[in-house]
């Protein structure tokens, strides 16, 4: 599992969840990430709003190499972790001895990592109105 930012993953537009991926705590409130992850949905709808303008419809698709490094520094972080460090087996482990459960910083750190979206990190796609009415979405041209 990998989600950019614990919300979002490559090749689903516009699509987001909470408590995703290496969102999980051993130590603290739940609450603390879900509102963090909340505030960088309300971000993301923000950006959606400014970047379509009226009657545009915009999507915003996580790059898969923005997740695939979000993912990679999160891995790296929780080698030093007591879940993965010690020859210790858990629950938090999966088959190949990732974790992909539990955030490997504090709920501050993940606060200012969700504080906003980072437009570099996604693809703008941008709508076309076909004839029937219906929309496709392309590539757009920049953030």
């Amino acid at each position: 599992m990998r989600a950019l930012r614990g919300a979002s993953v490559a090749g689903f537009p516009n699509w987001m969840t909470v408590i995703g991926p290496n969102t999980g705590l051993g130590n603290s409130s739940m609450i603390l990430m879900i509102e963090s992850q909340l505030n960088y949905m309300a971000d993301f709808v923000r950006q959606l709003s400014v970047l379509g303008g009226p009657g545009v419809r915009v999507a915003l698709d996580a790059r898969a190499a923005a997740v695939d490094a979000w993912s990679d520094r999160v891995q790296e972080r929780m080698l030093r972790t007591v879940w993965n460090t010690g020859g210790c087996s858990s629950w938090y482990l999966d088959a190949n001895g990732r974790n992909t459960t539990i955030w490997p910083g504090t709920t501050s750190e993940f606060r200012r990592e969700t504080r906003r979206v980072e437009l570099s990190e996604y693809e703008v796609l941008r709508a076309e109105i076909v004839g029937s009415g219906d929309v496709n979405f392309s590539a757009g041209v920049g953030a």
